[in-house]
């Protein structure tokens, strides 16, 4: 809106009110779109177009300073591929530091005790092309 513009801001009408009623109620039950509630709302006139967003992808609209999903929706949940795990040798180093003797013993550790920061719950597949020689070599369990 205009600085010089002296009308007050426009409410929602109660058609407005309605049409949100129904698209969070449909969204509920995942039906919704954004693109057809955008859609509506240019096609009836509902809204001025400024104030339809261009998307709801907060990574898009908020590009700059966008941090992930677990930053947005405030689980702290980072995306697999965006982990930041230790190189191979650190990370052998730590495993090495547990005492474990096996990969049984790696996986139960795990899912007792939850592993350090850095090191992948699958260093099998992490590690596969960084120097990975099985779970004997990650342990440092001795050949009999």
């Amino acid at each position: 809106m205009d600085q010089t513009d002296a009308r007050p801001p426009r409410w929602p009408s109660v058609t407005l009110y309605g049409l949100g009623f129904a698209v969070n109620f449909l969204d509920t039950l995942g039906v919704g779109s954004f693109a057809t509630t955008a859609a509506t709302l240019k096609l009836g006139r509902l809204v001025d177009d400024e104030r339809i967003p261009g998307t709801l992808s907060p990574n898009v609209t908020y590009r700059a300073r966008w941090q992930g999903w677990g930053d947005w929706l405030g689980t702290a949940t980072v995306a697999p591929q965006e982990i930041q795990f230790k190189s191979f040798g650190e990370a052998r180093l730590v495993a090495r530091s547990l005492g474990l003797r096996s990969e049984a013993e790696w996986r139960a550790y795990k899912s007792e005790n939850g592993l350090p920061p850095g090191i992948p719950a699958r260093p099998d597949h992490v590690y596969a092309s960084s120097g990975w020689r099985g779970f004997r070599d990650w342990l440092r369990v001795p050949s009999v």
